[in-house]
């Protein structure tokens, strides 16, 4: 079993294939952020026909459920424009029954471009994250969100003293009014900070009732602490004929705090996402996630440390940077390069390996976003490796061409150096060369060629194939033949 951080460069649905014999049932949780198709994305391909984009994506989400553990979770991030349509695909994959939630996030503030036509159109703020399970439901781990102690426990009124008395005796405990107490322990009620440290130290002593319609507690005495006991021989406390709720259960410790918090459903109002262009030391203005929305995320179904987390369209790398800090596997995917922006250099970030200039002054990389939730200092490592190219290079050659002159000259070096289709004539005589240069005429002409000569090339030979590896021609290294071996293992042997 592989148990180092990989990083893949290259092809994800290609990719997602190579780690199917490694990985089926194993990965805990999968996040993607795919192309929304719409075509506001500055570098996917992001404006796929409604179809095209549902076998885009099919095809990858069915491997994707291979991957995933029995006990394992997907998320997708998507917005409005494919939301419904990516619904019903998942819905077909995963089993309509293993549909789990929608979440709603918000993801912009009401400000910028999309207020100016806020009279036609209400401004986007939110985007959708949907959650499949493999097979069951999954356990989940309950998020919460810090408030004040008002909006949490304005309700809990009253305290408990307990005369050191334990639980069995709680019959014996005194109950008065919160403002009492706090008043018996000499804290001025106008003083709101004393106030607030005596609630947060005391938060177990501080209760509310809530009636419980189920149960029927008219032959336990009224006015005293009751300790009733359940099949399994845990216990709850009945005060006044209800169920008493301490404030302490909506008490947690939040980065070496206690803090007041409700617990979160699924709309989620409290991501950060102010200076998010920034995050992590590599700078993506449009598309970039949230830290803490992936923390959150993570922290909620794979709380394990053994547990593995996937990324199959990484971008700028917040998924396998929050996994690296939370000290989970990862495996990252992408085909795209993002250059100085990639998860490449993020991960140096996050270890500690890379300096670069933030702002007006170097900063620790890493301040900006959880790294002091999770109390991270830096280090680890991960493996990166990339598909081999073969005709996907001449695939980036030809999007990055720019005159019908240059594609010529390249249709030259694809017919002596690449794969073509078996129906393709290798030779580019002059006719054939000035029937070329026809269809570049006028506003798309330079579209069309570039369509044309891409459709040339063998979509089979896009990468190196494992069985050529030992080809001549593709000139592969004994260092790679090795990782490849290590990588495959008896499948690579044959």
């Amino acid at each position: 079993m592989i148990r180092e951080n990989l990083i893949i460069k290259g092809n994800n649905l290609l990719a997602l294939h190579s780690l199917k014999t490694e990985f089926r049932d194993k990965v805990k949780l999968i996040y993607i952020d795919p192309p929304y198709n719409r075509e506001a994305d500055v570098f996917y391909n992001d404006n796929f026909k409604r179809s095209a984009w549902l076998s885009f994506m099919k095809n990858r989400l069915d491997i994707a459920k291979d991957l995933l553990a029995k006990d394992g979770a997907i998320f997708i991030q998507i917005d409005d424009a494919q939301m419904a349509y990516l619904k019903l695909l998942c819905d077909e994959v995963f089993s309509e029954d293993n549909f789990s939630t929608i979440i709603c996030v918000k993801m912009s503030h009401l400000s910028g471009v999309k207020m100016a036509h806020k009279e036609i159109k209400l401004p986007k703020i939110k985007e959708y994250i949907l959650m499949y399970t493999k097979a069951s439901a999954v356990r989940l781990n309950p998020q919460y969100e810090a408030v004040s102690w008002d909006e949490a426990l304005e309700r809990y009124t009253s305290f408990v003293i307990k005369h050191n008395h334990n639980d069995e005796n709680c019959h014996k405990w005194e109950v008065l009014p919160l403002s009492q107490a706090i008043k018996k322990a000499g804290v001025d009620l106008n003083d709101n900070k004393a106030v607030m440290a005596f609630k947060l130290k005391n938060a177990h002593l501080i209760f509310r009732t809530a009636r419980n319609r189920s149960a029927d507690y008219s032959h336990l005495p009224k006015d005293k602490f009751n300790r009733v006991i359940n099949p399994d021989g845990s216990y709850y406390f009945v005060y006044k004929h209800e169920d008493v709720n301490f404030a302490s259960e909506k008490v947690i410790e939040i980065e070496g705090k206690p803090t007041p918090v409700n617990t979160i459903g699924d709309i989620w109002l409290d991501i950060g996402i102010n200076n998010l262009s920034n995050e992590g030391g590599v700078d993506l203005r449009f598309g970039k996630k949230p830290e803490k929305l992936i923390h959150r995320i993570i922290d909620m179904v794979a709380a394990d440390k053994s547990d593995i987390i996937m990324d199959f369209f990484t971008g700028s790398g917040t998924t396998v940077a929050v996994a690296h800090k939370m000290g989970r596997q990862y495996i990252g995917i992408e085909q795209l390069d993002y250059g100085e922006n990639d998860s490449v250099h993020r991960l140096q970030n996050v270890i500690g390996k890379r300096k670069k200039k933030l702002f007006d002054e170097y900063e620790d990389y890493d301040t900006l976003a959880i790294s002091k939730t999770v109390s991270w200092k830096g280090g680890g490592d991960f493996i990166y490796c990339e598909l081999m190219r073969y005709n996907e290079a001449f695939m980036d050659k030809i999007q990055e061409v720019r005159t019908s002159k240059e594609l010529v000259k390249l249709w030259k070096d694809i017919a002596e150096n690449s794969f073509l289709n078996w129906h393709v004539n290798p030779q580019t005589p002059e006719d054939a060369i000035k029937d070329f240069e026809e269809i570049g005429k006028g506003e798309d002409g330079l579209k069309k060629q570039k369509k044309l000569l891409a459709e040339l090339l063998n979509k089979n030979q896009l990468y190196v194939n494992l069985s050529e590896i030992d080809d001549k021609q593709f000139n592969v290294s004994d260092e790679d033949k090795k990782l490849n071996s290590e990588f495959y293992g008896e499948a690579f042997n044959g």
